[in-house]
């Protein structure tokens, strides 16, 4: 698992000074826990850091407070209208275009009126007659509103793990493939073998916030002990 990993005996929350003044005070109360404390207090700390890291990608946000690098704007070429014999019925498209489906299949996609403006694609060998094409050049955008890493961020994805030395909260498979890229700004693929770079957002990292956590957490492990 891609994580971020914090270690019960080196969580640094405090100023540098601090933590080495108060080093072996924490190094002596975690010695004295046993090790169903130790794991207790660690899933406690995995699971308070995972939240703030949902409640801070959910903002959009990098840890320091700065935006999510938006979407880059994309603009898809499409012509006005069609209107065809398919399979025994007349279909109307707007905003079509030509495109590839599956194994090369020349196919014409666009917005079928019979159903709500929904996107649907026609096989063109199974075009029986072209009726009218208004081939007037429209332009949309296809890029997406909706916030990024929705699914990403939810825990079925953003999991955490606890052993009475550490604890775990982070991404594994595919979406670690799909974290890393976007954390370290690596170019991966994006379907169909074509490669995109893409801008850093951090989604793994403590804030300020998440610092007080892990100290207030540590602090509650004491009762544990």
């Amino acid at each position: 698992m891609w994580c971020l990993l914090v270690m019960l005996a080196w969580v640094v929350v405090m100023s540098e000074a601090m933590f080495q003044q108060l080093d072996r005070v924490f190094a002596d109360i975690l010695a004295g826990m046993t090790p169903q404390a130790r794991r207790a207090s660690a899933r406690a700390i995995a699971a308070g850091v995972r939240r703030g890291q949902q409640q801070r990608i959910a903002r959009q946000q990098n840890p320091d407070g700065s935006q999510y690098e938006a979407r880059r704007r994309r603009l898809r070429k499409t012509h006005k209208s069609l209107r065809v014999l398919y399979r025994g019925q007349v279909r109307e498209l707007t905003d079509w275009r030509h495109t590839t489906g599956r194994g090369g299949v020349r196919m014409v996609t666009g917005r079928d009126s019979a159903r709500g403006g929904a996107e649907r694609s026609l096989r063109r060998e199974d075009v029986a007659a072209w009726l009218d094409i208004d081939l007037t050049e429209t332009q949309r955008t296809t890029t997406k509103k909706q916030a990024m890493f929705r699914r990403l961020r939810t825990s079925r994805w953003l999991r955490t793990a606890a052993t009475p030395d550490g604890a775990e909260t982070g991404f594994s498979g595919v979406a670690a493939r799909i974290a890393r890229a976007h954390q370290f700004a690596l170019r991966d693929e994006v379907g169909g073998g074509a490669l995109a770079s893409y801008p850093r957002r951090i989604l793994l990292g403590l804030t300020i916030a998440d610092r007080r956590v892990i100290a207030e957490k540590m602090i509650e492990s004491m009762r544990l002990k």
